[in-house]
């Protein structure tokens, strides 16, 4: 990996750029969030008190669309990934492969932070310098898509969610080719993976339990998996970005968190939970399961007392969008 690289700024770069093309990646523990007692060689002691079954320089959790970017991003900068999906391989992917395939992007960046900060409204998340991070690299999702192989880029016109807020005028929707709905982007995403097999492993029916962080530093050092009946303790060198998707299909959380159960009306069969397990809250359940959660989170409910969540109320006559803010740090 490229020297110059702190821990930090590698996988900021690289979270940021798959979150701001599908939705959000958070970054856990990547540096020390409260100053520690402990230096030279004491300073890893934690780390070497964990009985290590397997190394990587990054570990991703999830494989939907920007699990898969992620992955990516670390890999060009020169990391060895694991990427893990507790799905089976034939379900694998998330809401990425049931969306409709429709990535952000707009022509000028002055007015993609305008038109984020707008949506914000009078919240205090995400920061500044989230949405500037965000928007910096979401005005190079064109130019991404394109790295990865797409060879012709369409938008669809007609989709923005708030046309009336300042910086709308330049936001626009991209998809990989024309017309929408058939999975290209996660393919497109996929493949990509796929031939970057000597720098990304990927570990399917393999689901991340706890977060393995040091108690002092707060750093979390890799992550505790569940895989082929046995749990192993896999260090991440770098870090660990959780694309763990939201908490949609999570009856408890949506009653927990926003104070309703948006699936009532819906019945719930087997295989729709089977093929929805994407959406129960498993990234918030991983970090109010470690040691030490991260107070900047914030997500409470009645079963997850360390955490608290703010839910946002959409402005005044709008539908709920499909342009949500992403779930950062």
């Amino acid at each position: 990996m490229n020297d110059i690289l702190s821990r930090r700024n590698f996988l900021t770069g690289s979270a940021l750029a798959a979150g701001s093309l599908l939705g959000g990646a958070a970054l856990a523990g990547c540096a020390p969030q409260t100053p520690t007692a402990t230096t030279g060689e004491d300073s890893d002691a934690f780390e070497r008190s964990i009985a290590w079954d397997a190394e990587y320089d990054v570990i991703v959790v999830g494989f939907g669309g920007a699990g898969a970017n992620s992955a990516i991003a670390a890999a060009d900068e020169g990391a060895r990934v694991l990427l893990l999906e507790k799905a089976p391989q034939s379900e694998a992917g998330g809401n990425s492969i049931a969306c409709m395939q429709l990535l952000c992007w707009s022509e000028s960046l002055d007015d993609a932070i305008s038109y984020v900060k707008a949506m914000r409204g009078n919240y205090e998340t995400p920061s500044d310098a989230i949405i500037e991070a965000y928007c910096g690299e979401m005005v190079k999702n064109k130019e991404w898509i394109e790295y990865l192989g797409a060879e012709s880029p369409a938008f669809v016109e007609g989709k923005i969610e708030y046309p009336e807020m300042p910086g709308a005028q330049s936001f626009r929707v991209l998809t990989v080719h024309e017309g929408r709905g058939d999975g290209a982007a996660y393919k497109l995403f996929r493949e990509a993976v796929a031939a970057r097999a000597d720098h990304i492993d990927v570990w399917y029916e393999a689901a991340g339990q706890h977060l393995i962080q040091d108690p002092v530093t707060r750093i979390v050092h890799g992550v505790e998996v569940a895989v082929d009946d046995r749990t192993v303790n896999v260090r991440a060198k770098n870090g660990v970005i959780l694309t763990c998707g939201g908490y949609e299909s999570n009856d408890e959380m949506l009653q927990s968190f926003n104070g309703y159960n948006g699936w009532v009306a819906r019945p719930r069969t087997a295989q729709h939970r089977r093929r929805h397990q994407d959406g129960h809250g498993g990234g918030l359940r991983l970090v109010a399961h470690g040691q030490h959660a991260n107070q900047q989170l914030r997500v409470r409910g009645p079963r997850y007392p360390g955490l608290h969540l703010e839910v946002r109320q959409r402005p005044e006559g709008h539908s709920r969008g499909r342009q949500r803010m992403p779930l950062h740090q």
